[in-house]
């Protein structure tokens, strides 16, 4: 995982943004085209995930979980969602999506898309990502047992996005 963009100075745990998102087109994990436009009227937590990650990503599918089921037994669940979006367009499919969601007991959106899309959403937001090599010797895919023959880097963030589409916060790292 690399370093997360630092907030400004005096921010202290996250940054008070005030900016629109780009629209760019996303699938969810039963292969259906969607956008975060589909969560307008909603608070939007939205995290970067990839469901091959080694490090990061099960800690922040974690945390997402127990996010939701705090928010719906605080009685705001209609009110808000938490989201997650690939940063690993060329592995995380929808089927793979499903079984990660089925693997982790995650009951919340899990997005993706092609690496033009989420290059636009995530470099608006800071996030960077990119294929790298395998470590020596490469991880197993859970999914298939195979070795697999590349690793994705990426920086971490969560942002909350108001019910009108603005990101509002912006808190680096996990």
């Amino acid at each position: 995982t690399r370093e997360p963009r630092r907030s400004p100075p005096g921010t202290g745990l996250g940054a008070s943004v005030d900016r629109r998102l780009p629209a760019v087109p996303l699938v969810d994990d039963n292969g259906r085209r969607t956008s975060l436009a589909a969560f307008r009227g909603r608070w939007v937590v939205l995290v970067p995930s990839m469901t091959l990650c080694h490090e990061v990503c099960p800690l922040t599918t974690a945390a997402v979980i127990r996010l939701d089921r705090l928010m719906a037994a605080a009685g705001v669940g209609g009110r808000f969602v938490a989201v997650t979006v690939s940063v690993d367009p060329w592995r995380d499919t929808p089927r793979r999506l499903r079984a990660y969601r089925r693997m982790t007991g995650a009951d919340f959106p899990m997005l993706t898309g092609d690496v033009g899309s989420l290059r636009r959403l995530w470099s608006s937001l800071g996030i960077d990502f990119e294929r790298v090599s395998p470590p020596t010797p490469p991880d197993r895919d859970w999914m298939t047992g195979r070795p697999e023959r590349f690793d994705v880097e990426h920086t971490d963030g969560a942002f909350v996005i108001d019910p009108r589409g603005v990101e509002r916060l912006a808190v680096p790292g996990m």
